[in-house]
């Protein structure tokens, strides 16, 4: 049979062989139909044209609010506007981070490798609206910044930061970077200083062969980041390579970072804002003992708290007390790096504490500090100028358990109670078995009269305050 047969080749086809003549169609009466769909398509086309083009001129007029509407749109729980000036290749240019304050991708041409870092970030890697690589000047990046934020390494957030940039949203996904372990730490090579006397190795485990201790206050160089989770430096110790965790040397870079928690909003679930509430605060810690059966409870009641921690006590065993409080949805908080006093320092050097232990807790648990508490609520204007600086607010307090004075658990418990209102902070420590015994009566009892314990962060929001970097609060009671 011929290729050209109209006879099927199907079984049914054996039964009626008899050929049959092929129909002629004409397809003429069809023109005016598909002349009219190719006009309605035409138009359709114009229409979606001129909807980008408002889209992207408004874009254009507030960047920032279109990347933060993007990122909510993407992902709410890790809803993060980024936004920095595009000052030459830093964080909105050729680094690639996306959301610059001008709303430009920045110019991704002419800075070698950060060109390349551009196409890895989505914000400045893509134009979303016309997948359109975005490496001119004038393009825009807009819903594109949702990815991005959901994934900005701390490198990332560093860069945004350091070029006068903001990071916006909510602190309820654990962090930015709640994988420590997924850290871009090549920001951190370069000069360090050792805050602590733990011993150098020839690798980059415990278990490597002992060099000798790295002395407390000298400068060290990095190399590089080492180790399976890239947590240990290479360093030059006395001449020859050896290795040291991270968490150890603080590097000169990192005292100029901004803390990138400092300006996300606390997380509200769960919390009445026309109920009462108290905030419990607890200071020096962690403490394994007692900080641990503390966090015990405020988990059985489904309490909140905020822990101001000394950066020198985050070392083992105490880091698991810090995760827990990070994975349990408390409040970290800065009491300095060694309980260093504001009015008997320079400003230099408080500076400096803060930041050791901001860089001790995001080394541990991948999460920085929120809030600032001075050691001993000493504090003056020169203290005022330094949180300026730093970008936090002093959290002082409206009742004093003196737990740290009494050593009786009923004592601390009466102190705490007699008073306490609507809006009131309660400081307490964390490091005393009498406050854990107190404890244990306290937030029971509190609940049972209908109070929600919450942050410090979160009673301020529900308040309607707004907490000023370098301001002092004590409380905040309702209006």
């Amino acid at each position: 049979m011929s290729s050209g047969s109209n006879l099927s080749t199907t079984p049914d086809s054996k039964i009626n062989s008899r050929p049959k003549k092929r129909r002629q169609r004409d397809f003429s009466v069809l023109i005016p139909f598909a002349i009219i769909g190719a006009g309605i398509i035409l138009v359709i086309l114009i229409v979606v044209f001129a909807f980008r083009s408002c889209s992207a001129a408004a874009a254009s007029a507030d960047p920032s609010a279109a990347n933060a509407d993007a990122a909510a749109a993407a992902s709410p729980d890790r809803a993060l506007a980024a936004g920095g000036e595009d000052g030459g290749n830093t964080a909105a240019g050729a680094d690639g981070v996306a959301g610059a304050d001008g709303g430009e991708a920045g110019d991704a041409t002419g800075a070698g490798d950060n060109a390349a870092a551009a196409t890895n970030l989505a914000g400045a890697a893509t134009d979303s609206t016309t997948d359109t690589a975005a490496t001119d000047s004038t393009d825009t990046a807009t819903a594109a910044a949702a990815e991005a934020a959901a994934m900005l390494s701390y490198d990332d957030i560093s860069r945004i930061l350091t070029s006068g940039g903001t990071l916006t949203g909510s602190i309820s996904d654990a962090g930015l970077c709640a994988d420590i372990n997924k850290y871009d730490q090549t920001a951190y090579s370069g000069t360090a200083i050792a805050i602590d006397g733990v011993y150098a190795r020839s690798g980059p485990t415990i278990n490597d062969t002992k060099y000798g201790k790295i002395q407390v206050g000298q400068t060290y160089e990095i190399i590089e980041t080492a180790g399976e989770d890239g947590n240990w430096y290479k360093f030059n110790y006395n001449g020859r390579e050896a290795y040291v965790h991270s968490k150890y040397l603080f590097p000169l870079k990192y005292e100029a970072l901004h803390n990138a928690f400092l300006s996300l909003e606390p997380d509200m679930t769960g919390v009445d804002p026309s109920k009462p509430m108290i905030a419990l605060t607890f200071d020096d810690g962690p403490n394994e003992a007692y900080t641990n059966r503390i966090l015990d409870t405020l988990a059985a009641y489904g309490a909140k708290a905020t822990f101001f921690i000394i950066g020198a006590n985050v070392v083992d065993p105490n880091n698991e007390c810090v995760q827990r409080e990070v994975d349990e949805g408390h409040e970290l908080a800065n009491h300095t790096y060694d309980h260093d006093r504001f009015t008997k320092n320079t400003p230099e050097d408080m500076l400096r504490s803060l930041r050791k232990a901001d860089y001790r807790i995001e080394k541990t648990v991948g999460r920085a500090a929120m809030l600032v508490r001075p050691p001993g609520g000493a504090f003056d204007d020169a203290g005022g100028t330094v949180l300026t600086n730093y970008g936090a607010p002093a959290i002082l307090w409206s009742i004093d358990s003196l737990d740290w004075d009494n050593k009786d658990p009923n004592v601390v418990y009466s102190n705490v109670m007699t008073d306490i209102k609507d809006g009131d902070i309660v400081l307490l420590h964390d490091i005393h078995k009498q406050t854990a015994d107190a404890v244990e009566r306290i937030v029971p009892d509190l609940v049972a009269q209908g109070y929600q314990l919450v942050t410090v962060s979160q009673l301020a929001k529900a308040r309607g305050k707004a907490m000023e970097p370098g301001g002092v609060y004590r409380s905040f009671y309702p209006d």
